[in-house]
């Protein structure tokens, strides 16, 4: 049987994250479990309990996570040197958020991925890509972004904007800059950060952000925003396992209001999340609707 690991980052609703372990639990399944470092000591304790008898999950090193900025994939690649660094048994290794919830029955799970072994799946495209903001996203990786707590400064300033403020305009020919460009004439990609990766993808990111090159790129990538959406994608897509990635996140997500953060799902879109055959949907929240969850449940038995 293929063996899974999951990564679950979670920092809210903490019966929600019990219970999708608990749903997701099963032989040959480990769990890395993330608690962002800004949430309250008292949810990390009541994780710790909550799971303290299962033997297959383990907590990974606490990361300090602002939305957008460098913390989230700094997590992703914490949980792929801990799968190397322990030599957990790992066919696949799946990011689920705290919010994202499975369609499936763990068979069903399971016996899909026992049919792409070896296969990564990276939503990506290249950019720009017409759907982005900021020039088809080049405005993440072409300016500078500086992350100081919550806030973002980037340089030059306004250089994303159509036009820089009036008072402004003088004074911006002295702002000296030259859009940035990858190293090793890396194509920027980009994608959903829900990434799920074979083992031959795991160990190949491990040792290669332990090159040169590669911590040029992460060196590159910290200076970015979102990097989370862009940095996987890219470092498999310009490598030479490019041709083992699947464009298919293999989660439902409903992004048709096209705000920075998806719908949140409730039982009047059950019916759709079953319709749509995907593994995995994102996002719920039991403080607005705990009733999906119990459907979701009933209709994978």
């Amino acid at each position: 049987m293929v063996n899974i690991v999951y990564l679950v980052i979670a920092y809210k609703n903490l019966e929600q994250m019990i219970r999708l372990v608990n749903r997701l639990n099963a032989p040959n399944v480990q769990f890395l479990i993330h608690i962002d470092k800004k949430t309250d000591e008292d949810y990390l304790t009541g994780a710790q309990q909550a799971l303290r008898d299962y033997p297959n999950c383990y907590f990974i090193k606490r990361e300090t996570v602002y939305w957008g900025a460098w913390g989230l994939t700094q997590v992703s690649l914490n949980a792929i040197h801990y799968i190397e660094a322990h030599d957990l048994k790992c066919d696949f290794l799946i990011y689920m958020s705290g919010q994202d919830y499975p369609l499936q029955s763990n068979d069903r799970i399971h016996a899909f991925f026992e049919n792409h072994q070896g296969k990564q799946f990276l939503d990506h495209f290249t950019l720009p890509y017409e759907h982005w903001p900021g020039r088809g996203g080049l405005n993440r990786v072409e300016l500078y972004h500086f992350q100081l707590g919550s806030k973002t400064l980037v340089y030059p300033p306004f250089a994303g904007r159509d036009s820089p403020p009036r008072l402004l305009k003088p004074i911006m020919p002295f702002f000296s800059f030259k859009p940035r460009k990858l190293p090793g004439g890396y194509r920027f990609y980009g994608g959903s950060a829900a990434i799920i990766l074979a083992r031959s993808g795991i160990t190949y990111i491990d040792q290669f952000v332990k090159t040169d090159l590669g911590q040029r790129i992460v060196n590159f990538y910290t200076r970015t925003t979102n990097a989370d959406e862009m940095f996987f994608q890219t470092v498999m897509m310009n490598s030479s396992l490019g041709n083992t990635v699947v464009n298919d996140e293999l989660r439902f997500t409903d992004w048709s209001k096209k705000a920075a953060h998806p719908e949140i799902l409730t039982k009047h879109d059950y019916q759709r999340l079953k319709d749509s055959g995907h593994l995995f949907a994102r996002k719920f929240d039991v403080q607005v609707d705990a009733e999906i969850l119990d459907l979701l449940d009933e209709g994978s038995d």
